[in-house]
């Protein structure tokens, strides 16, 4: 559904954002796009939102160019930025003048996703809170029916019911032929609903697999000093000893940590054995 080849991007040339960067995504799945602060999550989601454009390479979601900007392919898809500016409107005359221009739009969806996050939709969007602005347009997001979701770190403003919401929301849109993909600092809060992780470092991906895959190949554990085992790739100091990422199949199982998986990644000997 995703497919990114070789693509080269800047905003200015001696500073490049991607350098021959490929991606590739299967529909099914909800994926965590994690990177440091300017290691361009953001401009990855405009760019599969046709909001920019590569400057070499090519790029097609669900089989279309973004950047050719086809109404039929804006059906299917939705972006929800982290910063945004809203119509002075209640919530539901938004949902009303936008939500048309996309055929499985269901009202009563969006209805009940507003009452799950305490809103009421006679709110007007500009006396509210940010985060009760970015749960209005959650609420919208999800109704959509679309097959392609872009949220950029729509964990941020949320506050702890509305990140159940969010969990549960993530898990009720998964669908066999669809992809949420996810920008965020959060991913403690949701990495137990997503499926998929892709890191971005030093202008390109340096890992984009499935939690199954991560975790048949690697594993996260604590040990003494003295019993490391010979498979560690990356390690922190902890109160209870050493935190280990290794390569073993035997020694034990569970399930991996991706922020420390994230940090892992930033070592070039972690990023080689991905």
């Amino acid at each position: 559904m995703i497919a990114m080849d070789s693509v080269d991007f800047f905003y200015k040339k001696e500073l490049p954002v991607f350098k021959n960067l490929s991606l590739h995504l299967n529909g099914g799945h909800v994926y965590g796009l994690l990177g440091l602060n300017g290691a361009g999550k953001t401009s990855l989601l405009k760019m599969l939102a046709g909001l920019i454009a590569p400057k070499n390479g090519s790029v097609k979601v669900m089989g279309k160019k973004p950047f050719d900007r086809e109404v039929q392919f804006y059906q299917d898809l939705f972006f929800l930025p982290d910063d945004f500016d809203l119509p002075d409107c209640t919530i539901e005359t938004f949902a009303d003048s936008y939500g048309w221009m996309y055929p499985k739009f269901n009202k009563q969806r969006f209805n009940e996703i507003l009452q799950n996050f305490s809103l009421n939709p006679t709110m007007k969007l500009s006396s509210i809170s940010f985060g009760e602005r970015k749960k209005a347009l959650l609420s919208f997001a999800f109704s959509l029916g679309c097959k392609m979701l872009l949220l950029d770190e729509p964990a941020n403003g949320l506050d702890i019911p509305a990140m159940e919401v969010l969990r549960r929301l993530l898990i009720e849109n998964h669908t066999d032929d669809g992809i949420v993909l996810i920008s965020t600092h959060h991913i403690n809060d949701i990495e137990n609903h997503i499926s998929g992780v892709i890191i971005l470092n030093k202008n390109k991906i340096v890992l984009n697999k499935t939690l199954d895959e991560i975790s048949s190949k690697f594993q996260v554990a604590i040990f003494s000093e003295n019993e490391l085992p010979s498979t560690v790739l990356y390690s922190e100091k902890k109160a209870r000893g050493i935190k280990a990422l290794f390569t073993s199949n035997d020694l034990l199982s569970g399930e991996i940590d991706l922020e420390f998986l994230f940090r892992a990644s930033m070592n070039e000997e972690v990023v080689n054995a991905l």
